[in-house]
């Protein structure tokens, strides 16, 4: 599982955790970089080394200043920002879900883009709201599209 350290943001261990997912077990890069990949719904990839960043040392040597190589693309703006900035931009991000599952007494139980799975959400508390031992037994169960009322029933009008 992709891991966000807990203020929200992405440490260098966690990216570590990434690189092993894409089929580095090392923990290591690789210098030629990784494609685009789709990990837990979230592309990443990993971009080449550069060949050197011209810095140098009072010695003479040449340094390698690697930066963040490992990228990743928001799910829902698609902007493509530093695996460390994901969680930070994902509590900012203005882009909302295209559907939401409202259920009373629950709250939001499914926000994304798939109406399909929204709408099979949807069916599955219509459902319970009709066992009168359910939590939600009684409740109002609506499907939201772009922020608007699609649906909305409750057991007693079922």
């Amino acid at each position: 599982m992709i891991k966000t350290h807990k203020y929200g943001y992405a440490s260098n261990a966690w990216a570590r955790d990434v690189i092993t997912m894409l089929g580095y077990p090392s923990g290591r890069a690789p210098i030629a970089g990784h494609p685009r990949t789709v990990i837990q719904g979230v592309t990443v990839w990993i971009n080449p080394l550069p060949a050197h960043s011209g810095a140098r040392t009072s010695r003479g040597t040449m340094v390698r200043r690697m930066g963040s190589r490992l990228f990743a693309q928001c799910p829902h703006c698609t902007r493509e920002l530093t695996y460390k900035c994901l969680a930070q931009h994902a509590r900012h991000c203005r882009a909302t879900p295209a559907y939401a599952v409202i259920v009373g007494n629950i709250g939001t139980v499914y926000t994304g883009a798939d109406s399909a799975m929204a709408d099979d959400i949807y069916a599955e508390y219509v459902r319970a709201t009709r066992n009168p031992r359910a939590r939600c037994a009684g409740e109002f169960v609506t499907l939201m599209h772009a922020g608007e009322p699609v649906r909305s029933v409750r057991a007693v009008d079922a």
